[in-house]
């Protein structure tokens, strides 16, 4: 999970200087797959609200009906927003080492 949202992190990092539209492509598959990745984290783990936080994630940022903002501006706030909850969530639905 946490290989996920730091490639997730990276890929909108980049974003937000503008490249090519097929990037954007990439970088909704990659963040769509670490919202459902966290999604089910969150659900193993009991963190119901975080269930949510990472579903609305995966739902935004899903390829196949993309969700447009019309503005790179917004996409911006919206990519650090993420970035933010991302993160926290990782470290919310981390479960505790087991002790040997």
């Amino acid at each position: 999970m946490a290989l996920l949202v730091f490639a997730s992190t990276v890929l909108m990092l980049l974003g937000i200087v503008g490249l090519e539209s097929d990037f954007y492509t990439l970088l909704r598959v990659v963040v769509c797959v670490t919202g459902a990745a966290g999604f089910a984290a969150a659900r193993r783990s009991g963190a119901e609200t975080w269930s949510w936080v990472f579903g609305v994630i995966a739902v935004i940022y899903n390829p196949i009906l993309p969700f447009h903002l019309y503005s790179r501006d917004k996409w911006t706030i919206v990519n650090l927003v993420t970035i933010v909850l991302l993160w926290s969530g990782l470290r919310a639905t981390r479960t505790p080492a087991r002790e040997a």
